[in-house]
């Protein structure tokens, strides 16, 4: 993922211009994110951003800054599982976004904490325990883990929680 992200925002720049604002940051969920791939894991991944107040890029083609990074991550997902002669190395799961397959592809950094403090389910709760950031805009990095921390760290029922983790394993 770290070597394939700038790759895939370099050719996205190349038509619709550098990413607006402070960047975006992809998320490792789920078996990525806790370190313990195997052969049968999918990639749990989020895609976070910060258009920082900038309404959109500077490019040939420039798109709106919500736009732009939606359509940067839909450029991520074949990157990542573009079938080879060997077949594909993995699949890409992006259901454990905010709104789940309602929402959208890219999530802004404040939209992703405001979902997180007051629409998150406590099963996306403990999934943000396996969270962690892999690529992109490194000065998001501790964004985005204060705001994983900050989540983590609320009162929640105990008894809903240990349901919760019984089931996982």
């Amino acid at each position: 993922m770290v070597a394939l992200w700038p790759h895939v925002v370099s050719s996205f720049a190349q038509k619709h211009g550098a990413p607006p604002g402070r960047g975006a940051a992809v998320v490792a969920m789920g078996s990525l994110g806790a370190g313990r791939l195997n052969a049968e894991s999918d990639l749990d991944l989020i895609v976070i951003y910060d258009g920082d107040g900038v309404d959109a890029s500077d490019g040939r083609r420039p798109l709106a800054t919500r736009a732009y990074y939606a359509r940067l991550t839909q450029a991520l997902v074949p990157a990542i599982s573009a079938p080879t002669a060997a077949g594909r190395l993995y699949e890409v799961d992006m259901r454990l976004r905010p709104s789940g397959r309602q929402g959208p592809v890219a999530t802004g950094l404040s939209a992703f904490r405001d979902y997180q403090t007051t629409e998150a389910w406590t099963w996306e709760h403990l999934a943000l325990t396996r969270a962690r950031p892999v690529a992109g805009a490194f000065e998001l990095f501790d964004d985005i883990r204060r705001v994983r921390g900050d989540v983590l760290a609320q009162a929640r029922d105990r008894a809903v929680s240990r349901r919760m983790r019984r089931r996982q394993l």
